[in-house]
């Protein structure tokens, strides 16, 4: 149980004949991991705790009608935490007998209570900046190193915990299997929390802590805690020439991000000029969520205002221009075409307008044959075609598969030679 792993881990942790005697091979001491456990014995679980608890009879009846037991243990968020909370007299005779099955799934829907106890009494500070470091990172898991760095930049801010000690790692040991998990993805380290309810837990511990919000606010390291709300607004942060300070998760995201809002916005701020020069240098492919696309974010720099302060048309790379046009694909020339028209911009077309006729025509010979035959059959009335390609071979009617695959292939020839006419059409 939850709050039973952490004491196992602090004791291993502060007395080292404990943390001997748990590692000998003879006492053979085990960790369940709940993940693993099949639901015949999630159910011996839950019934032990009625058994020994002495639940009312009324109380299991309601449990064993309609087969409710079946919905509590396949619960996601089932723990013997909980099945012990719930089967305890104290907290089982808040209710009546014929609502027991409901408290049971109230409390497995939203264990809050259960978690306010493990969080506030059986913590340490640290362990609880951490949670809630975490869950202003992420729903999921994060990169170890991630939380390894907005962690350790709150605990820099904050007097009272001792940094002498490895904080980190006294943190982990006493967390783990407990409040977190540490996964392995791609053969690198992120750490989540161990249950869904936890998320539920800290979501509404922190909407009612104030101080403990704002404390995260002050000491966010992080984009993705900008993106979770945790800090003041993004357009405030771009508008203050701070963008830059933040952590993203790659060079793209933070590109993409810090220009979408110079564009939106119309920011000028020296703190941003190399991120303008990067960007015109590399033109790179990306995309994320909520933010312009590349060609847009190229077009709008280079509009006269925003040339005036952090001369984009001087940053232009010609390399970085040629790979960028054999980059796009057909739809992404129709967006920067309109875009270049919307915005008065016929730079492209008079300097480059050789290497722009060409790549276009590659993009739309690429587009005429890297074509997914799914998004047009769908369409077809396939049955009536069967029918008709029907032959008899003298003894029965077989289908003549190849007849009907070359009639697929020259409706959809048809259906994507009409779709890049349109295309050409809308060109200049």
């Amino acid at each position: 149980m939850n709050s039973r792993v952490t004491i196992f881990q602090q004791a291993k942790e502060h007395v080292i004949e404990f943390k001997q005697f748990s590692e000998d091979e003879r006492f053979k001491i085990k960790i369940l991991d709940m993940g693993k456990l099949s639901i015949s014995d999630k159910g011996r679980i839950f019934h032990n705790h009625i058994y020994f608890k002495g639940l009312p009879a009324a109380y299991y009846q309601d449990i064993l009608k309609d087969f409710h037991y079946r919905e509590v243990v396949k619960h996601n968020n089932y723990t013997p935490r909980i099945m012990e909370f719930v089967t305890r007299e104290y907290n089982f005779k808040k209710v009546s007998s014929d609502h027991y099955y409901e408290y049971v799934i109230q409390c497995l829907d939203n264990p809050t209570e259960i978690w306010q106890d493990e969080f506030s009494e059986k913590l340490q500070q640290e362990d609880r900046i951490f949670l809630t470091t975490l869950y202003s990172l992420t729903d999921t898991s994060i990169d170890e190193d991630i939380l390894k760095r907005a962690f350790n930049y709150r605990l820099s801010q904050n007097t009272f915990v001792d940094t002498s000690r490895n904080v980190w790692e006294d943190v982990l040991k006493r967390l783990e299997d407990a409040f977190i998990q540490i996964i392995d993805k791609n053969r690198k380290k992120e750490i989540g929390v161990i249950n869904p309810s936890v998320n539920d837990f800290l979501r509404e511990y922190l909407q009612k802590n104030d101080i403990e919000r704002e404390n995260i606010r002050k000491n966010v390291t992080e984009y993705e805690q900008i993106k979770r709300g945790f800090s003041v607004s993004m357009k405030d942060i771009v508008q203050a020439g701070k963008a830059n300070l933040y952590n993203y998760a790659n060079q793209n995201e933070e590109m993409y991000v810090i220009l979408t809002y110079i564009c939106k916005l119309e920011v000028f701020h020296d703190n941003y000029k190399y991120v303008v020069e990067r960007f015109f240098q590399t033109l790179p492919y990306s995309f994320f969520e909520g933010m312009m696309g590349r060609c847009e974010i190229l077009i709008r720099l280079l509009l006269d205002k925003f040339d005036a302060f952090y001369h984009t048309y001087d940053c232009l790379d010609d390399s970085s221009l040629m790979k960028f046009f054999w980059s796009l694909n057909l739809e992404e020339f129709q967006n920067f075409i309109e875009l270049a028209e919307k915005y008065d911009i016929d730079f492209f077309y008079a300097k480059y307008r050789g290497v722009f006729v060409e790549t276009l025509e590659e993009a739309i010979l690429v587009y005429m044959e890297d074509v997914e035959a799914d998004d047009y059959y769908g369409d077809y009335d396939v049955g009536d075609l069967l029918k008709h390609n029907m032959r008899y071979n003298g003894y029965y009617e077989e289908l003549d598969k190849q007849s009907v695959v070359n009639t697929v292939c020259e409706w959809i020839k048809e259906d994507v030679e009409k779709e890049v006419s349109e295309m050409i059409e809308n060109l200049p």
